[in-house]
């Protein structure tokens, strides 16, 4: 369930029921992309809360369409957390080239998680 893409790290897990593949960064925080908006567009829309955030790095900053969505279900290896507000940007961004990202914040809410890169596996308890 972990795979590179360009030499980053993804992993897969459900999002709501849903298969997604996520960007595993550290230093990012959990985020759904424009790919997954796209998918559950009309459901994002219903439920959620429209707004903006402010995304940057080296190439700059800009302000970026988003929906908040409240009690996000993330769950991976059997394991389930609820996340009490999660992001889905409604623009493509090209660092989230597949569902979105999740980092520390989703990590945290184990016990405790291996990141097994010889097997490409991650477990987590």
């Amino acid at each position: 369930n972990i795979f590179l893409i360009d030499g980053q790290p993804y992993i897969e897990i459900n999002v709501d029921g849903d298969r997604a593949q996520m960007h595993l960064d550290t230093g990012a925080g959990i985020m759904l992309s424009s790919n997954y908006y796209k998918r559950h567009k009309q459901q994002i829309e219903k439920e959620g809360e429209i707004g903006t955030i402010g995304l940057g790095g080296f190439g700059g900053a800009r302000r970026l369409e988003k929906y908040g969505l409240s009690d996000v279900e993330f769950g991976i290896g059997g394991l389930r957390r609820m996340i009490p507000q999660v992001d889905v940007l409604t623009e493509d961004m090209l660092i989230l080239v597949r569902d979105g990202s999740v980092g520390m914040d989703f990590l945290e809410l184990f016990d405790r998680v291996v990141l097994d890169f010889a097997n490409m596996v991650i477990r987590v308890e």
